[in-house]
């Protein structure tokens, strides 16, 4: 669990911290996949905070303010083999209790 992260992607858990999100909780696409509204719906109301961005969205974001985020960052460059264009990758994520 990176609390550090979760601030950033989403202001969750961010407490005192002053971490500047990248956006606030947006919700789960009203267009997201039958098998992720399955796993949502198997937490069964213990998710929390859902919301997603583009590959695109995530590229062009300044991260160089952060630091320790080597993983993560590494998943970003994993998702690009996804599909050429980063317009029509999406990461749709939420929260546990």
């Amino acid at each position: 669990r990176s609390y550090y992260l979760f601030a950033i992607l989403a202001d969750v858990r961010n407490g005192s911290s002053g971490i500047e999100p990248i956006d606030y909780p947006r919700g789960i696409p009203d267009d997201a996949s039958s098998g992720y509204k399955y796993v949502v719906d198997r937490w069964d109301g213990e998710g929390h905070s859902h919301s997603y961005f583009t590959l695109d969205e995530l590229i062009n974001f300044d991260w160089s303010k952060y630091e320790m985020l080597d993983e993560f960052m590494e998943t970003i460059e994993q998702m690009k083999s996804i599909d050429p264009d980063p317009k029509n990758v999406r990461c749709c994520f939420f929260f546990d209790n």
